[in-house]
């Protein structure tokens, strides 16, 4: 687990048991896994941008529901990148996505 998603747990709820804590991680690594892999494949089709901005921007708001700081924090810009449609930025951002979402 995180550092920064236990850390956050802990001064959320303290005395928090690890079992409620594995679980909520659990969830969360479960479902950020799936919004980036639709995320990706929509990317890749070429979708709408509001479609794959709505992708981008539940990711980022279930990181910060957790505390995920970096991964908040690389989707956002992404999320801004794409947004003003710089391109070059979008590239860069794209694989740290990939190894924030792959380390959890």
């Amino acid at each position: 687990m995180k550092d920064c998603i236990k850390v956050f747990f802990e001064d959320q709820m303290p005395g928090v048991d690890d079992d409620t804590l594995n679980s909520i991680y659990a969830d969360y690594r479960t479902m950020a896994t799936e919004l980036y892999a639709e995320l990706a494949a929509k990317r890749a089709e070429g979708a709408a941008f509001e479609v794959v901005d709505r992708l981008a921007h539940t990711l980022k708001g279930n990181a910060l529901q957790v505390g995920d700081e970096p991964l908040f924090e690389v989707v956002q810009a992404w999320r801004a990148a794409l947004k003003e449609g710089d391109k070059a930025q979008v590239e860069s951002l794209w694989p740290q996505i990939g190894a924030l979402v792959g380390a959890l």
